[in-house]
């Protein structure tokens, strides 16, 4: 099982960014937290299961570009690996 450790940072990018929770814009200036690339407002900082919200420290994966709190990650991984259509194929 990965997860990814988000680090809390200003965001201070020349190019307009949005969050990837709500969609709006983040405005250059503000505290924002990040995600293996993906950017988030602080509020917005969620988990898309069971709505809790992340701190720095919490332990979170990307899924299909959706925020998991590290508990539903976990639980999304034990359901798959029951589910036979849902064993992932092994690529070279």
């Amino acid at each position: 099982m990965i997860f990814i450790k988000y680090e809390y940072d200003r965001f201070r990018l020349f190019r307009r960014a949005s969050c990837n929770g709500c969609g709006m814009f983040v405005i250059p200036t503000e505290f924002v937290m990040r995600a293996k690339g993906y950017v988030y407002h602080q509020q917005c900082f969620n988990c898309i299961e069971c709505g809790q919200q992340l701190r720095q420290g919490d332990h979170c994966a990307i899924k299909d570009g959706q925020l998991l709190c590290g508990l539903d990650f976990e639980k999304e991984m034990n359901m798959m690996a029951l589910s036979p259509r849902s064993r992932p194929s092994v690529s070279n």
